[in-house]
């Protein structure tokens, strides 16, 4: 992800993305734009499309399909091993 992806997703309408984690897309090549979001809740989860943008001061991302999330709480293994993914979509 890169600045030229911030994008002010305030007034969107979201999807809550509780117990959260970065992973990249298999089969997307390396890049700035290939990073899904993977939520996993009460053995329940997906994973959504490539994140095309993000919001750091609202903690929203929004995908390529368009969907809208807001991140919540992360999964703590994320958060430890990502910890830069993490501080540029707001997580300090």
């Amino acid at each position: 992800m890169s600045q030229k992806h911030v994008e002010d997703l305030s007034g969107f309408p979201v999807k809550p993305a509780n117990n959260w984690q970065l992973a990249r897309q298999k089969g997307v090549p390396v890049g700035p734009r290939d990073v899904v979001g993977r939520c996993l809740a009460f053995g329940e989860g997906g994973q959504s499309t490539t994140i095309v943008t993000y919001d750091p001061k609202s903690r929203r991302v929004r995908t390529k399909s368009g969907t809208v999330y807001q991140l919540l709480q992360p999964r703590i293994t994320c958060a430890v091993a990502q910890r830069g993914l993490l501080m540029e979509v707001g997580f300090d």
